[in-house]
């Protein structure tokens, strides 16, 4: 009850009149309004994300337990404080324009980066809303971990792209479906070459494209059948019915003449995906058909001579080539999957304990490399054995 008390005067005497009013409800109304303001902090400040609500001016009204320690603010500290408070100054002139565009309509989602008490910033993602009241709520939570795995894909996937470019040859990967994953630099130059329109790659030869599709078409008019070959040849790869496939074909141009050799070899992943690799071997080739037009415009009578002269030359020929194919093999391609197989390890070893399921990955990843690097040596081996480098003779 609320008791008052109000003199009155009755008969020249005073007297004091007492007024009782029940004030139960107001009573019960105000702690429920103090227990519910109570609850509202611990359920804001047992939440995931940073909270904080400002006012109109980017003052801070309210913040949540995870906020101080998000920024590394005591909570006095922060309410004393203003969003240009936690900005870098670099990042002011852009806050402040989105701030306003906040005012105006009325939510905003962006990734801005925080300045922490002691100097350093995070990168988090800042979800707004305006409150009917004019005041500013706010929910935000580091992603500085998400950029710097996003940041390590961009740079393995330029590490792959320098990979592929540092080949001779036009090279793709193909997915389970033929849709193109990506290419090299020869290979886009080579697409641009061929493409019937000025400044524009040739139809299904572009990321994203089905490079069975152009098989398919080419094969009205390849009259040597080598696209239907190159379709049915990737196919088989594809579907694990061949564990390669190669073929030899013509590309010619208006102005030139051109042999291409075309290889086909599967990834070691789950979805089947494989690499086709188109290497020109129009020299080889004009050297071959030389050598074979010489020996046959030879006069009957000296044609043994020659021909003996020309295999020797061709067998030499041939195994310069193949010592220096295999010396280019065991080399440079052998010197690029060792670098990258040490920059595998020192992925391992820096991010290995971050991520637990990183390790398995990085294993497939440097047994691919291995199994790569033993390929390497068994060509090398095949084409060149070591022991031919010491003469015929004691080679024997």
């Amino acid at each position: 009850m609320l008791f008052s008390a109000t003199p009155i005067q009755l008969e020249n005497q005073i007297r004091v009149a007492v007024f009782g009013v029940d004030i139960t409800e107001r009573k019960r109304l105000e702690e429920r309004l103090i227990r519910g303001k109570a609850d509202s902090r611990a359920i804001l400040d047992g939440a995931s994300d940073a909270i904080f609500i400002t006012d109109a001016a980017g003052r801070y009204r309210y913040v949540n337990q995870q906020a101080t320690q998000l920024l590394g603010f005591s909570r006095d500290e922060l309410l004393g404080m203003g969003i240009p408070d936690i900005t870098p100054e670099t990042d002011l002139a852009a806050t402040q324009v989105l701030f306003q565009q906040l005012l105006e309509t009325g939510a905003l989602r962006y990734e801005p980066m925080l300045k922490r008490s002691d100097g350093s910033t995070i990168c988090v993602e800042l979800n707004c809303r305006l409150l009917a009241d004019g005041r500013v709520f706010g929910a935000c939570r580091d992603i500085s971990e998400r950029k710097q795995a996003e940041a390590q894909r961009v740079a393995n996937n330029k590490f792959i792209d320098a990979i592929l470019d540092s080949g001779p040859s036009q090279i793709a990967v193909l997915d389970q479906t033929g849709n193109i994953m990506a290419v090299n630099q020869r290979w886009r130059d080579f697409a641009l070459d061929n493409s019937p329109t000025p400044g524009q790659l040739a139809s299904h030869t572009d990321v994203g494209t089905n490079y069975l599709d152009i098989c398919q078409a080419a094969s009205g008019s390849d009259t040597g059948g080598s696209a239907v070959q190159a379709h049915d040849g990737i196919l088989l790869v594809l579907n694990g019915s061949a564990p390669s496939f190669q073929i030899e074909y013509t590309c010619h141009s208006p102005t030139q003449q051109r042999w291409f050799s075309l290889f086909v070899a599967p990834l070691t992943m789950d979805n089947h995906a494989v690499v086709v690799t188109h290497t020109d071997i129009t020299e080889q080739r004009r050297s071959h058909e030389q050598l074979l037009s010489q020996a046959l415009g030879a006069e009957i009578a000296t044609s043994r001579q020659q021909l003996r002269a020309l295999a020797a030359f061709n067998s030499t020929a041939i195994e310069e080539e193949r010592k220096h194919i295999a010396r280019e093999v065991h080399d440079e391609l052998g010197q690029v999957l060792t670098a990258l197989r040490m920059e595998i390890s020192l992925f391992e070893m820096r991010f290995g304990a971050l991520n637990p399921l990183l390790v398995s990955h990085v294993a497939g990843m440097r047994a691919l490399v291995d199994r790569a690097l033993e390929g390497v040596r068994t060509v090398a081996e095949n084409l060149r054995p070591v022991a031919l480098n010491m003469g015929l003779h004691p080679a024997l």
